[in-house]
């Protein structure tokens, strides 16, 4: 739960439904990433303007 806390926006005062949005794809993903049996898992993506760098580590 600590990986999901560290990626909520810490200028954020109010929690929105873009905080459980995000925290809800970020659960599928580490889940997803799980079954397959990885325990690094990194990808580089545009979405929009935006490029994101998406890391996922079993810690």
């Amino acid at each position: 739960m600590e990986l999901l806390e560290t990626l909520s926006s810490p200028l954020s005062v109010q929690h929105t439904y873009e905080d459980d949005a995000r925290d809800e794809l970020c659960l599928q993903l580490a889940e997803s990433v799980s079954d397959l049996g990885a325990c690094d898992f990194s990808r580089e993506t545009v979405a929009g303007d935006a490029k994101w760098l998406v890391s996922v580590k079993r810690l």
